[in-house]
């Protein structure tokens, strides 16, 4: 969630958002910040865990023996720490405020190691081998930088707009050895041996843009919308670098090709990555605070020359904000964050669903920077988040049969269903002067 606001109401609240937030909540909230003001927030931590039984798999037999299955568990628990927004805002005059905001919306990491070692037998003193030891990591962030507005039309009607440029990188990189006898009882008449070292990065460059409004009705309900356009990729590159060994043993003919590569960088231009989203909510203030509830919606999307597709993707997030005297604020919300993915192709893809909560509180520190002043004129906003969720899915595994007639049978596709887990802990500060 970007802003501290919503970070403790689980990202509710775009018909009633004041803070820095605002410039990527709806900015058109930026219209009602009272002054000057300077945002920070970030995740002190996110903890991510992801497990899956039996994620990658193999039958081995000898002969006419039964099959036995060895597996290796998918287990990942990633420790990240990302700064995920600042905002300066400039008060133009009553009611026009403009913003400049940096924001981090996705930072994720994650590495799979799987190692499976099988001695098949004993029968009659054969046995057969099988043994693989792999190492997946995948590094994803995005930065996106852009100035946002907010304008007073008439006492209840705000308007707002952003225009923000992105950075993409991604990293993925796969190492591993194989050794396997494909069944037989004997490595040295029969086998092989293989040893790959993949580093994939691409990078991708482009602009989105964000317009708002807020409104008020009587008896001070707000509602609000915001409509996000796609995501237009202006540029993308990505480098392949792989070094790939191998060791055939067939009837005791022994063949080795040793074959280091670096893939041509290859470059993409101007196209739709990800379709637009639109959002809506209502807001009702009372004395103690407020009350929010916001919905979204992505249209599905399909580039089959490009291979991009999208379901049709909706959220619900609901939160509220309690004032304790003057100075303290409570918050909690409840979301939903639905994938934006059909479901997994390939392995180790996932397709996952996450429901979660979030409790927080916030304190204002108010200043009077002179003695004959009225009102504070420096008030500082400390905030601490906590939030959970629990997502519900698939994740696509492999199952590798040695000594099948088909070579395309060798490997084969699994699903298995899967529980990810991400707790998290937000610390935000904000200046107004």
């Amino acid at each position: 969630f970007m802003g501290n606001e919503a970070a403790i109401v689980g990202g509710s609240g775009l018909a009633i958002t004041t803070d820095g937030g605002s410039a990527w909540v709806n900015p058109a909230g930026l219209a009602l910040i009272p002054g000057d003001s300077l945002s920070l927030s970030a995740s002190a931590f996110t903890v991510r865990r992801r497990a899956v039984d039996g994620i990658y798999s193999v039958d081995l037999q000898i002969e006419d023996e039964t099959p036995h299955t060895y597996s290796s568990d998918l287990d990942s628990t990633e420790l990240m720490s990302v700064p995920s927004t600042i905002v300066r805002v400039w008060r133009i005059r009553d009611g026009l405020g403009v913003g400049l905001g940096f924001f981090t919306p996705r930072s994720d990491v994650f590495s799979s190691r799987h190692n499976l070692d099988a001695l098949e037998g004993s029968y009659e003193n054969n046995f057969a081998l099988f043994s693989d030891g792999t190492e997946v990591t995948q590094l994803m962030q995005r930065y996106q930088l852009g100035p946002s507005v907010g304008w007073t039309v008439t006492p209840d009607l705000r308007l707002g707009l952003s225009a923000h440029v992105l950075y993409q990188r991604e990293l993925n990189t796969w190492r591993g050895i194989h050794m396997d006898s494909e069944g037989s009882d004997n490595f040295a008449q029969y086998g092989n041996m293989a040893a790959d070292n993949i580093a994939v990065e691409g990078q991708m460059g482009g602009i989105q843009l964000t317009a708002g409004f807020q409104m008020t009705l009587p008896w001070d309900i707000r509602i609000g919308a915001v409509l996000r356009s796609p995501v237009v990729q202006l540029y993308r590159k990505e480098d392949v670098d792989a070094l790939n060994a191998f060791l055939w043993v067939d009837e005791s003919s022994i063949s080795f090709d040793f074959a280091p590569e670096k893939v041509q960088p290859s470059t993409g231009g101007v196209r739709i990555l990800e379709p637009g989203r639109a959002h809506v909510g209502i807001a009702i203030p009372w004395k103690w605070g407020w009350f929010a509830l916001d919905g979204d919606i992505a249209p599905a999307f399909d580039d089959d020359e490009n291979d991009i597709h999208f379901p049709l993707v909706w959220n619900v997030r609901a939160g509220a904000r309690f004032k304790l005297g003057r100075n303290v604020r409570l918050g909690a919300g409840i979301f939903t964050d639905h994938s934006r993915y059909h479901d997994p192709k390939e392995f180790l893809q996932a397709r996952m669903d996450f429901y979660g909560f979030t409790v927080g509180i916030q304190h204002l520190t108010r200043f009077q920077l002179s003695a004959e002043e009225t009102s504070e004129r420096l008030v500082l906003m400390s905030t601490l988040g906590f939030k959970y969720a629990a997502g519900i899915g698939q994740v696509m595994g492999q199952h590798v049969y040695p000594r099948a007639d088909d070579t395309e049978s060798v490997v084969e596709s699994e699903m298995h269903d899967a529980n990810f887990y991400e707790t998290s802990l937000h610390i935000g500060t904000g200046i107004l002067f």
